[in-house]
């Protein structure tokens, strides 16, 4: 989210009562408040404390003229040599805006989102430049489009588009940016913005269809009304706080073909691709939730990476409709011989390690998969039946350290580019569930650039 550094003045009541100065900092760390003064009486060592809400003014630096601060914790107080005291408090949001945050549920009219790479994948750009004096004068003109408006079941989402305009002495800049808008949001908290159902769901889409982890750049909900005279708008309350994911170093400079598709592409095919992502979100919570956590946050070791990616690809095909006959007959022995030899109470500890179907089934839907996308797939493997074994036993060696003597396994660099094949395997599968063909997935999958050089191995 956005660092930002501003000077205000603070209170521990909304109407202001004995107003402290200090400044509000949003850094890699989080949100903290460094206070020149306190709002305690008196000092003493080791007495902290906290504050559930902190309000202040902060003038036309962030946003909006008002801050508060929720659950707010003192790290450290100290006093100088000039019976000058200090506090230095970590805060774990902050709403910054035309008012303070309401403090009764609040009927918003919208919630909007920025995310890193939401401008790239949306690529719009109307600027145009004319030279109407035959090249000694520059005409440089935006024309803003209509939002793109995508009905997602009870409420509507809008990619919105503003434009920005920078001016020096001897050069201007115009910068279109994309939103996201949801429509309408209801009543809720303004604090509560970024828990919401919609930000998981759209973080992710941004990040599957970018291909490149996306920070959430930016929540702001729109709401209550404020008046300039005769003139009345929307209040509007900026969200910060310590997201999960930050990104680290630079801003990548995307291109398409680094992505896996683009909204060029989604218009292209005419998906509603919010209502498909919805969609199956609900449908694949436990895919979801490892695969993205994978992306956002990678384990260190290969072997690591290797084996969260095959339990995604078990969970996003946990949901056949039922198991294979040999699996269910496969199962029931195994259930009656453990129920020959343990007790009921011996037999809850087996459960870590007697398979599930899910688990037995896994190998024949990695197959099935291999042949179901075998247009895109056969340009990165080869023989599908020995790449399936070679994947079942490098899962069993990762997982109990027991291989066969001989037995193919991957490992090193090998092992890297086999979980680059899985990953791309699933990548087709959950394109293909978002409503895109055959024709689609080859298009995108061949004009990739880091597709391109896994095929080259």
């Amino acid at each position: 989210m956005k660092r930002f550094k501003v000077h205000g003045l603070w209170s521990t009541t909304r109407e202001g009562k004995d107003m402290v100065p200090g400044v509000l900092r949003n850094g890699r760390s989080g949100l903290s408040l460094r206070l020149l003064g306190s709002f305690k009486e008196g000092w003493a060592p080791n007495e902290l404390g906290g504050y559930e809400k902190l309000f202040g003014e902060i003038g036309q630096g962030v946003e909006g003229t008002y801050a508060t601060l929720f659950n707010c914790m003192t790290e450290s107080a100290s006093v100088s040599s000039s019976s000058v005291r200090s506090e230095n408090i970590r805060c774990d949001r902050a709403v910054i805006g035309d008012d303070l945050a309401p403090e009764e549920p609040l009927k918003f009219d919208s919630l909007e989102y920025d995310f890193t790479y939401l401008d790239r994948w949306v690529g719009k750009s109307n600027v145009t430049i004319d030279f109407p004096g035959g090249g000694k004068e520059a005409s440089i003109r935006y024309n803003q489009p209509e939002p793109i408006e995508f009905p997602v079941d009870d409420f509507r989402i809008q990619l919105g588009f503003t434009a920005n305009l920078v001016r020096s002495t001897s050069s201007a800049t115009i910068r279109e940016q994309s939103q996201i808008a949801i429509e309408p949001i209801g009543e809720g908290f303004a604090e509560d913005a970024s828990i919401r159902p919609h930000l998981s769901p759209l973080q992710n889409l941004l990040t599957f269809a970018t291909d490149t982890p996306n920070e959430v750049d930016r929540a702001m909900l729109q709401g209550g009304r404020i008046s300039y005279g005769d003139i009345h708008v929307p209040k509007r309350f900026s969200l910060y706080y310590a997201p999960v994911f930050r990104l680290k170093g630079a801003k990548k400079n995307l291109h398409p073909t680094d992505m896996l598709f683009h909204l060029s592409d989604v218009m292209r095919v005419d998906l509603n691709i919010f209502q498909n992502w919805y969609r199956f979100v609900q449908g694949h919570g436990s895919f979801v939730e490892i695969y993205f956590a994978h992306v956002y946050s990678p384990a260190r070791y290969i072997s690591d990476r290797f084996r969260e990616v095959m339990t995604a690809f078990r969970l996003l095909c946990a949901r056949s409709p039922q198991l294979d006959e040999r699996t269910n007959s496969f199962l029931k022995a195994v259930d009656q011989a453990a129920a020959a030899q343990f007790d009921a109470s011996e037999r809850a500890w087996l459960g870590q390690a007697l398979p599930s179907g899910d688990e037995l089934e896994m190998p024949f839907h990695l197959l099935h998969s291999l042949e179901r996308n075998r247009d895109v797939m056969s340009i990165l493997v080869g023989d599908f039946h020995a790449f399936v074994t070679a994947i079942c036993r490098t899962l069993e060696y990762v997982e109990r350290r027991t291989p066969e003597p001989g037995a193919p396994v991957f490992q090193g660099g090998d092992l890297h580019h086999a979980t680059e094949k899985i990953r791309w395997l699933i990548k087709l599968i959950v394109l293909r569930k978002l409503g895109f063909d055959d024709e689609a997935l080859k298009r995108l999958a061949l004009r990739n650039t880091k597709f391109l050089f896994l095929g080259s191995r």
